[in-house]
This record gives structure tokens, C-alpha cells and sequence, in this order.
């Protein structure tokens, strides 16, 4: 099972996380959020945040593929809003 997507569902169950996902995309530099198997880039030029495997070593690396996300999509994910989320924004990298 792809896992690329659980670090919106991790940040339903943890207010820390949705902080810090919710803060980097405010912020008007580029930021960084690590879980335990993802990091997340986020590129405010781009308004999109970059989701990759934490390491090439971490568990469950292979189950993260790389996705270029726009910030619009990422609300609607940390919102449930999934059916709402437009296939141009979500990109293979």
C-alpha cells in the first residue's frame, strides 16, 4: 500500500504535526517537516510542497513515491476534503 498521502492523516491525529505543516505554509521561506517516513518540502514561490521517503534507508521508503502537491491540495487532505482535490494537483516526480 502506497503510503505517500499518510502524513495528512498522521496530522489529523497530531496537533504538533498540523501545526508545523500549517506553519511552513504560511511561512514565506522554504521550509522542511519530517515523520518518521516522510519529508515534506514546501516552496512558497510554487505554493507546493514536495513529498518524498524521509531516507533511502528509513522503513517503508519504497511505499512513499514521490509527489510534487499544491498547497491547495494539502488543505483539502488535512481538511477530508479529498474527493475535492483537482488531478492537476497532484504530480509524479
Amino acid at each position: 500500500m502506497m503510503m505517500t498521502f499518510d502524513f495528512a492523516l498522521m496530522a489529523q491525529r497530531d496537533a504538533e504535526l498540523m501545526k508545523a505543516i500549517t506553519d511552513a505554509m504560511s511561512s514565506p521561506k522554504n521550509e522542511v517537516v519530517c515523520t518518521d517516513i516522510h519529508k515534506l518540502s514546501f516552496f512558497p514561490s510554487k505554493k507546493t510542497v514536495v513529498v518524498t521517503a524521509l531516507s533511502e534507508t528509513s522503513p517503508f521508503h519504497y511505499k512513499v513515491v514521490p509527489k510534487e502537491i499544491s498547497y491547495s491540495a494539502v488543505i483539502k487532505m488535512l481538511n477530508k476534503n479529498w474527493n475535492d482535490i483537482c488531478e492537476d494537483e497532484i504530480r509524479n516526480i
